[in-house]
Parts: C-alpha cells; structure tokens; sequence
C-alpha cells in the first residue's frame, strides 16, 4: 500500500498567490474610492468601450513594448480572455456562413467547449504547430517562405478570415540564462499579429480597415483572474463592433471598476514594475527549479523537452512546459494512475487536441506540467514523484499494462 501523499496540481494555470499584487489593489481600490470624481464615474456603467483612462494606459504600455504608436481606438476593455472570444464570434461569426474554426493544436483545452457552445460543433480543425509555430502548409499546399507570423495574416486576408490571437502570455517572457530586467531584447517583442495586419495597411478586399486580426488580452495571469479585466486590441472598426454589442450597450463596460483599479496601477507604473520585479523574476526561477528537476528525474527515463519557447533563442514565457514521454502506456492512463497513486494532477497531451478533429494532431505521448501555481518546494517534489510512477510503471509493465487494458474493457 502506497503511503497518502501531498496533493500537487499541475494541470492549473493560475497565479500562484505569492505572485498577485494584492497589496496594490488595495491601495489603488481606496485611492479611486476616496475621491468623488473618481468614484462616481467608476460605479456607473461605463461606456461602451470601457474606462478611457485604462484603454489610453493600455495603449502606451503595450505600444512600449511592441514598439508602435499607441491608440487608445484600437482597444477596447473587456471581462477577460475566455468572456470577450464569446463576444468575437457573437458579433462576428454566423454559423450559416462561417465554414470553419482552425484551431491551433495543441490547444487550450477549455477553448473548444466555447466554440461549441457558439454552434461550431463539428467544424473545429486542427492545425499542427513546428518548432516555428503554425504550420502554413495545412491552409495551402505550396511550402511557404514567409515569417510565420506575417504569412499567417497574408493568407487570412486572401480568404477574409478572422484570426483570434491569444496573447495572454506576452508581457511574461524571460531569458533561460541571464536576470530578469526590464529591458526587453526584441525576440520578447515580437510583434502581434494585430501589428502585422496595420502594419500591411488597408487590403483590397477590407477598403474600410475592418482588419483581419483581433489581439486577445487579459489581466488574469499578471494581475489576477478575480479582476476578470481584459482588452481587445484591433482595428478601430473592429473594435467598435465589439464594443457596442448589445450586451454591452445594455448592460455598461464588462469592467468598470477593477478597470479603474487597473488604470490607477498603470498610469503610476506600479503594475508594469511588479511584472518586472516580480512577477517575471518568479517565473523564471520556478521554471528554472522545474527544468532542473526534468533534467534529474525525467530525461533519465527518456523524458524530453524544449529549452527555449522560440526556436533559435534563449527566451520562455508563460506558465507550463511540454514534455515527451517514452512510455508503452499513454500519457491519459498515466494521469489516471499519476492522480491515483501519487495524487498529482497532470494534463495529459490528447487533453489539448482539438475537440472533433483529434485524428489531425494527437498527443497521446505528450504531458503539460504548470510551474505557476505550486510551492517552488513542491515542483522540485511533484516532478521527482512523476519520475518515480514512471519508473514503477516500467518496472511493473505487466501488472500496469493489465490496468489500461481493464480501463478500455
């Protein structure tokens, strides 16, 4: 009998509460409070495109970092990620018109339920990513020559697409080997597809500057998923469709007054210094004492992984490392028995497959591991006991091999 052990989860992409600037909220909240003029404004419903002190500091910190012009237009505040994609294919998307939803894979998994949930069951495709990113060649069959990213928008203009970007993890990248600084080399800068897109300027077939790109934004994983705030950044006429949705016309700007909160923190500079000072910083270290534990515990079994995000430099970002596993099981009944006999909660690979379309782009050999959420202590701890099952499973391969076979019967 195996002795109970601490729960870890490494499936949950949440802030670990060390990493939330609650202290700031706290002052910026009284702040805003104490103040009538402030306080009136943010407890009505807000216009249509949010709270114009947040869009223009939006605007400037993301034009600083991406190196464009800000314009406050171009944005919009949202609820969050996963609320405004609802909003883009409500206003946006028919499913008597609309063919198809290509959908990188691997995917965020919770994704394909809202797709479905707006009628495109049936009519998600996956679309297979290298070490460059999308594969082009699945949209045409002629090799493209082209940077991914701007092939990418020359064909969604070719065929008046609309690409969704998910770029929750932008301002979240570090170098694997130097301290965290402010400072920025442009393989962290890349520029959005959004970017691209009016970079290209008005096509022949969008002479009213509709656009073909959307940036989806959040402050969910550098400020907190409670504030449920986030942007939308396109073209302005994109923009305004999005923003007087008739949700939105009726009910006031999804985010009123953490947007003020929020806006508060920007224009001081305190929410991009704690990005920098600790947010970042924390991340890198977490995902360095999680690399040094795959490299101890994992790749001795045959465990692989990327050390860079970004092919050809040494940068990461985000919350979460991909690995392959040798194994005779698939990584779905080894979470099963992960969950089972060591209480570790993973995500397995065919978890991130595009729901009705899973035959294009499997993972059966494939875990995701979060290093943002558990004690930096017990990623060390989760990663040598994930390397222990594994190990168990090779050396009881009979016994285990008679498990998954039940699991199917």
């Amino acid at each position: 009998m195996i002795a109970p052990r601490k729960q870890l989860n490494f499936l949950r992409g949440w802030p670990t509460p060390p990493l939330l600037p609650t202290s700031l909220l706290s002052a910026a909240c009284q702040r805003i409070l104490a103040d009538p003029v402030d306080y009136t404004e943010m407890q009505e419903y807000g216009s249509c495109h949010g709270l114009t002190r947040l869009r223009k500091g939006l605007a400037d910190w993301l034009g600083r970092h991406y190196d464009v012009n800000p314009d406050p237009e171009r944005i919009c505040i949202t609820a969050g990620a996963s609320q405004n994609l609802v909003s883009i294919l409500q206003c946006f998307s028919d499913v008597n018109y609309t063919r198809a939803v290509w959908v990188v894979a691997p995917c965020y998994h919770l994704a394909c339920g809202i797709f479905e949930d707006s009628g495109f069951a049936g009519r998600l495709h996956s679309v297979p990513e290298d070490d460059e990113g999308l594969s082009l060649e699945i949209f045409e069959r002629a090799t493209m020559s082209l940077d991914r990213r701007e092939g990418l928008v020359k064909l969604a203009r070719r065929y008046d697409a609309l690409i969704i970007s998910d770029d929750v993890y932008d301002l979240l990248q570090w170098s694997v080997n130097t301290p965290v600084t402010s400072e920025r080399p442009s393989e962290m800068r890349l520029p959005r597809l959004c970017d691209i897109d009016r970079t290209m300027g008005y096509s022949v077939r969008d002479p009213h500057g509709f656009g073909h790109t959307v940036s989806n934004g959040s402050f969910s994983k550098i400020a907190g998923p409670s504030l449920r705030t986030g942007w939308a950044e396109g073209s302005p006429v994109f923009i305004a469709g999005i923003a007087h949705a008739a949700s939105t016309r009726s009910g006031g700007a999804p985010s009123q007054l953490c947007a003020a909160i929020l806006a508060e923190l920007i224009e001081n500079g305190r929410l991009q210094e704690f990005v920098d000072k600790r947010v970042r910083p924390a991340l890198q270290r977490r995902h360095n004492l999680m690399m040094k534990a795959i490299a101890t515990h994992l790749s001795p079994l045959g465990v692989k992984t990327r050390i860079a995000s970004l092919k050809g430099y040494e940068i990461y970002g985000g919350y979460f490392v991909w690995l392959e596993v040798n194994s005779h099981f698939s990584t779905k009944f080894f979470a099963d028995m992960l969950r089972s006999e060591e209480d570790i909660v993973i995500g397995y690979g065919d978890m991130f497959a595009v729901r009705g379309d899973e035959k294009t782009a499997r993972f059966p050999k494939s875990i995701r591991l979060s290093f943002s959420w558990e004690a930096e202590e017990d990623i060390i701890d989760g990663v040598k006991r994930i390397g222990q099952m594994i190990l168990r499973m090779h050396q009881r391969k009979e016994y285990y091999l008679e498990l998954a076979a039940r699991s199917l019967g």
